[in-house]
């Protein structure tokens, strides 16, 4: 499988998401409380991404044999705000590259840890690649997370 991560441009921002709401009403939403799931929904508005568009957030997308597989967005040089697979490409290990390209951005701008607020289905992934837990569950709004953070090399 041929895999391509890249920045996309902002005209590929309805197919991206698309695959983040479906993403989400599968994997995430039956954790949350529909509080939570529209908390998020704000968060994935066009409009709203649009705004944050290279601004302090960064996005990448990963393409598998030309397919929107997945995508990852971070913040403030060290924090993952969003990673969603396409249903399709699960368990191919788009996430981990998603995730190490990501790290590995942040690490060239200085970040020395990486941090994600998991949702409580995420945790063994990112135990998986290296995070840690450094707190127990909260929810605020609805939304379930457990906060973890990833060192990195250079730190």
């Amino acid at each position: 499988m041929n895999t391509d991560i890249r920045t996309p441009g902002i005209t590929e921002l309805a197919p991206i998401l698309q695959l983040v709401h479906e993403s989400f009403d599968e994997q995430i939403a039956p954790w949350y409380t529909p509080e939570g799931i529209q908390q998020f929904y704000k968060f994935i508005d066009a409009r709203a991404v649009q705004e944050r568009f290279g601004k302090d957030h960064q996005m990448f997308v990963a393409y598998c044999d030309g397919r929107l597989a997945g995508m990852i967005e971070v913040r403030n040089v060290q924090h993952i705000s969003m990673l969603f697979i396409h249903n399709d490409f699960r368990g191919a290990g788009i996430g981990t590259s998603l995730l190490r390209h990501a790290a590995g951005y942040l690490e060239q701008l200085g970040a020395k840890t990486v941090t994600v607020n998991s949702s409580p289905n995420s945790v063994g992934f990112y135990r998986g690649n290296g995070f840690i837990p450094v707190q127990e569950e909260q929810a605020v709004h609805g939304i379930r997370f457990i906060p973890m953070e990833l060192g990195l090399d250079g730190a």
